[in-house]
């Protein structure tokens, strides 16, 4: 026979040369030194039950060796893949990768090892997966490389959840970065006993700044005890709940120290540690607060409003229908009627003309009230008074009353003429409504030294919790005893004494005879 008939092929003998050497290096392991019993049967039980990829390639890259895990990973079997190279174009489809590979392998057979280098392979059902591998060089007695040994194991899942980790973190700290919301992190800080004492920011995000003032650079590492000026760790009793419990809270807070409003949403990301999502709502609660005066406003301008349509429809109706029955009656009966009852109807006419311009004339200081600005200036209080009871002198003498007025009275700021006549319906209700006769106290007293308190004692029936609380409405009549008027002069004392930069109160204990203490106060001079 010739050469090449009778020429041995050299992948048993370096198959069977690579068994000798795994089953030599298994024999050491015996309790004396010697080959423990069917050694190379326990050897081949431990290779073909591991689950990671077992795999050894000769030096034309023909694998040798192909265990159970192998199997298991790539799908291939032993029959498939021993002795046969074609598999590595199955498991290397792309061509510059599968002599990438080639490569990794040539160098493992000269010696360079190969801890963990991921390689990407396919498997007979067309996964994509990849392996780390863990290659190492075998050589002949005479130091001549013979192929190579494998360990691989399949990373693909945990390859999967880190790049969906890292995916996710890289969501997360997009997210953290442009959310408007500020966010911070933080770590409790817990005294001997185990309580929260404190707490430290890990983190923040660029909106902490713009909600807190903070730099983030500054808040980082610091205790909040020393960061935000409060005095001590804010809010730590809610915080370190949330941190110890794991159970997320919610605050509406005002934080005096940045004297602005907070929304917080607490929440435990892992034991001992919380997380803030904040916001300022400050505006938002300016706002609401300017609505709520803006609506409290127009309710009162529309309840002002029904007033003036009632004052119109109501009080002007009695002098108009007067004037039009008298005014009819001296037409129609003007040649029977006697001198001394043509007189009484134009008096009546007079009269009730006089009570619409009245009425007409406080209206319009309703209005004026509340459209004019007036510059305060020093008043002497005395001659306002003396003026405001001069107007009065008529009613004081017909009713007998008796007025008392102070010696000395304060320096006060205002407007004169609107004093005078904040000063004259106050008198003029004493009068009106007080005891019979009237008796009617003047005075006036400095509180705090910062305003002036004019005030107008009677001696009538007094008001009711209710009656004080509606006294100075619009439109508001609180007497019952037969006095009469339009309503309008306690409103419009309000109006021009808030107009002042003053406060109208009044004060009853309800008792009859007792009677009622108007007041009103001015900045003082």
């Amino acid at each position: 026979m010739s050469d090449a008939n009778t020429r041995k092929d050299p992948l048993p003998e370096a198959l069977a040369a690579l068994r000798r050497r795994l089953a030599d290096e298994a024999a050491r392991v015996g309790p004396d030194g010697g080959t423990p019993p069917a050694g190379e049967a326990f050897l081949t039980a431990i290779l073909d039950t591991s689950a990671v990829l077992l795999s050894a390639l000769d030096r034309e890259h023909r694998f040798l060796f192909w265990n159970r895990g192998a199997e298991r990973i790539t799908g291939f079997s032993r029959e498939e893949v021993l002795g046969k190279g074609g598999v590595l174009e199955f498991i290397y489809p792309d061509e510059s990768y599968r002599r990438h590979a080639a490569d990794v392998r040539e160098a493992v057979m000269r010696g360079e090892d190969a801890d963990g280098l991921p390689l990407r392979i396919r498997s007979k059902d067309g996964a994509e997966k990849t392996i780390a591998f863990y290659s190492r060089g075998v050589r002949d007695e005479k130091g001549e490389p013979l192929g190579l040994v494998n360990v691989g194991i399949d990373v693909t899942e945990s390859q999967q959840a880190e790049r969906a980790l890292r995916e996710s973190e890289s969501r997360f700290r997009s997210l953290f970065e442009t959310m408007t919301e500020g966010v911070a992190l933080h770590r409790i800080v817990l005294d001997e006993r185990g309580e929260p004492a404190d707490y430290v920011v890990t983190d923040a995000n660029a909106a902490y700044e713009a909600h807190t003032g903070i730099r983030r650079d500054d808040a980082l590492g610091r205790r909040a005890s020393e960061l935000y000026g409060a005095g001590g760790a804010p809010y730590l009793d809610v915080f370190g709940r949330v941190a110890l419990t794991g159970e997320p809270a919610r605050l509406e807070v005002h934080f005096e120290p940045m004297r602005r409003h907070f929304r917080i949403l607490v929440f435990s990301p892992a034991r001992g540690e919380f997380a803030t999502v904040f916001e300022d709502t400050t505006a938002a609660r300016e706002m609401e607060a300017a609505l709520t005066a803006s609506n409290a406003a127009l309710v009162a301008r529309n309840e002002e409003l029904d007033a003036y349509a009632h004052t119109v429809a109501h009080d002007l109706k009695n002098p108009v229908s007067a004037i039009l029955g008298f005014a009819e009656h001296l037409e129609q009966d003007r040649d029977a009627m006697t001198g001394e009852e043509r007189r009484e109807a134009l008096e009546a006419i007079t009269r009730s003309a006089l009570k619409m311009r009245e009425i007409i004339d406080a209206l319009l200081l309703l209005g004026e009230a509340r459209r004019t600005d007036v510059a305060s200036a020093p008043l002497d209080l005395g001659r306002v008074a003396e003026e405001s009871l001069r107007g009065l002198s008529h009613e004081v003498k017909r009713l007998g009353a008796r007025v008392r007025l102070p010696r000395d009275w304060p320096q006060a700021l205002g407007h004169a003429p609107w004093v005078e006549l904040a000063l004259t319906n106050y008198v003029s209700n004493a009068l009106k409504y007080g005891g019979r006769p009237p008796v009617v106290e003047v005075g006036a007293t400095v509180e705090e030294g910062r305003r002036a308190r004019v005030w107008v004692r009677d001696n009538g029936r007094g008001l009711t919790p209710d009656e004080q609380a509606r006294a100075f409405g619009a439109f508001t009549r609180l007497a019952h005893d037969g006095a009469h008027g339009h309503g309008l002069g306690l409103s419009i004392v309000r109006r021009l004494v808030e107009r002042m930069g003053g406060e109208v109160a009044v004060a009853s204990s309800g008792t009859p005879g007792e009677g009622c203490t108007f007041s009103f106060t001015l900045p003082c001079g």
